[in-house]
C-alpha cells in the first residue's frame, strides 16, 4: 500500500516510521514524503536487521530505488545487537536521481555487495556502522555519486566527493582532507598541464597527505606525471 506524508500544497514532507522486529517492504509499495516547495522528509525503517536483495530479502533494490525518488530514506538496525547480527547488507542495485539521501546505519556492519548509483546533483549517501563495525565493499561493488554536489557521510566524517581531474588535483589544497571517489576519473587532460610536467603529486616529504582518500572501486586512467628530477612522484607524493 501506500504512506503518504507529502506536502503537495506547500511546507516541508513530514517523518515516516515503519518499526518492528521484522520490516518486510513488498515491491510495489509506495512511500513518499516529497514536497515541491519545501524540503523533502524522512522514512525510517528500524528492524533488529535489514538486507537489500532481489529475493529472499526484507527489500528489493528495485522497491528502495523507487522509495527514493520521493523520499530520504534512513535503515537502521537500532536493535540487531541483541537479536540478530545487526548488519545492514545491500546485495541488490540500489539506484536513484532524486536529490534524497540513503542513510544506512547498523548495530554493527554495513556490508554492501551490489553497486549503490546516486546521480542526482545534491543527492547524498550516509554510512554509519557501529562504532567497533564497519562499512565494507565487496564483490567489486562501486559507490558511485556522480552529481554536481552530491553528499558523503562515512561514521559521522564528511566526505569531498571527487568526480572530475581539476577535483582531484584541488586535493593538495587540504592534505588532511576526507576525499572519496564519485566516479571514474579521465585525467588525460594532465598531459598538458604545468607545460608538460603534467599533474601535481598529492604531498611530498615535506608536507605529507594524512588525509584519506577511498576510490569505491573506481578507477583513475590517463594521469600523466613527468618530473624525471622531483623524488616522491605519484598520485599522491608522500603519505
Amino acid at each position: 500500500g501506500t504512506l503518504d506524508a507529502s506536502a503537495p500544497q506547500g511546507g516541508d514532507g513530514g517523518f515516516i516510521e515503519t518499526s518492528g522486529a521484522k520490516v518486510n517492504i513488498a515491491s510495489n509499495a509506495h512511500i513518499t514524503t516529497a514536497a515541491s516547495n519545501g524540503k523533502t522528509g524522512t522514512w525510517l525503517v528500524d528492524p533488529q536487521d535489514f538486507t537489500i536483495a532481489s529475493s529472499g530479502g526484507d527489500m528489493t533494490g528495485l522497491a528502495l530505488s523507487a522509495q527514493l525518488d520521493t523520499t530520504n530514506v534512513t535503515l537502521q538496525s537500532s536493535s540487531g545487537a541483541t537479536a540478530g547480527s545487526g548488519d545492514l547488507n545491500v546485495n541488490d542495485s540500489v539506484s536513484w536521481s532524486a536529490n534524497n539521501t540513503l542513510t544506512l546505519q547498523a548495530e554493527r556492519n554495513v556490508n554492501i555487495n551490489a553497486n549503490i548509483t546516486a546521480t542526482g546533483d545534491t543527492a547524498g549517501l550516509t554510512l554509519t556502522p557501529a562504532g567497533a563495525g564497519t562499512y565494507n565493499l565487496n564483490n567489486g561493488a562501486q559507490i558511485t555519486l556522480s552529481g554536481a554536489t552530491p553528499s558523503l557521510n562515512i561514521a559521522g566524517t564528511t566526505y569531498t566527493v571527487i568526480n572530475d581531474v581539476n577535483a582531484l588535483q584541488a586535493m593538495k589544497s587540504n592534505l588532511a582532507g576526507k576525499y572519496a571517489l564519485g566516479s571514474n576519473i579521465d585525467a588525460s587532460a594532465t598531459s598538458t598541464w604545468n607545460s608538460g610536467a603534467g599533474f601535481v603529486p598529492i604531498g611530498n616529504r615535506t608536507t605529507i597527505f594524512s588525509g584519506e582518500l577511498d576510490g569505491f572501486n573506481h578507477t583513475i586512467t590517463g594521469l600523466s606525471i613527468n618530473r624525471p628530477t622531483t623524488d616522491y612522484v605519484g598520485l599522491i607524493g608522500y603519505i
